[in-house]
C-alpha cells in the first residue's frame, strides 16, 4: 500500500516551473497555513508526518512554485489509508484554479486506484473533497478529514 501511495504521489497533473521557496508569512485575511498544519498534527496527534513544502507540490501534484503564496502540506505512510493533507494559498485566481484541477486529478487517482483496491478505502475516499476559500485550495484524504477540515475552517474561515 505504501508503495502504491508513493508511486501515484509522484504523479502529477504537470506543468509548472520550480525555484521558488514557500513564503510562509501571513497570507490574506492573516492566515499562515504553517501554523494551520502544526495545529491539525498537535490535535490529532498525528505520529509521524512527512511534511511537503512548496518545492515538493511540482513533482508530487504538478503544482509550480510560482502558482504558490504559501503552502503547509503533509503525508503520513503508516495505516491503511494514511492521511494526505495538502494546503495551498494561491498567488491569483487563476493559479487557485490551476491548484484545484491539479488536486482533483490527485483525487481522481485514488479513486481509481481505491475502487479496484479496496472497498473500504474507496468508501473512505469518496467522502474526502478538494475545498476552495478564496485563494485558499486544499486536499484533505484521511480518515480524519472531518476532524481536519474542522481546524482548517477555524483559521480560514
Amino acid at each position: 500500500m505504501m508503495t502504491a501511495l508513493l508511486m501515484l504521489v509522484m504523479t502529477g497533473c504537470g506543468g509548472g516551473e520550480d525555484g521558488q521557496t514557500d513564503d510562509m508569512t501571513s497570507g490574506v485575511e492573516g492566515v499562515d497555513l504553517s501554523q494551520v498544519r502544526t495545529a491539525i498534527i498537535e490535535e490529532l496527534a498525528i505520529e509521524e508526518p512527512f511534511m511537503l513544502e512548496t518545492d515538493s507540490l511540482l513533482d508530487l501534484y504538478g503544482i509550480g512554485a510560482e502558482s504558490v503564496k504559501q503552502s503547509a502540506s503533509f503525508v503520513t505512510m503508516s495505516g491503511t489509508f494514511p492521511d494526505e493533507v495538502i494546503l495551498i494559498e494561491a498567488v491569483d485566481e487563476g493559479a487557485a484554479d490551476t491548484i484545484e484541477g491539479c488536486l482533483q486529478t490527485r483525487l481522481d487517482e485514488v479513486m481509481i486506484q481505491s475502487q479496484t483496491y479496496d472497498a473500504e478505502n474507496y468508501a473512505l475516499a469518496q467522502e474526502c473533497e478538494i475545498t476552495r476559500t478564496g485563494l485558499f485550495v486544499t486536499l484533505i484524504l484521511s480518515p480524519y478529514h472531518e476532524e481536519i477540515t474542522e481546524i482548517y475552517q477555524q483559521y480560514v474561515n
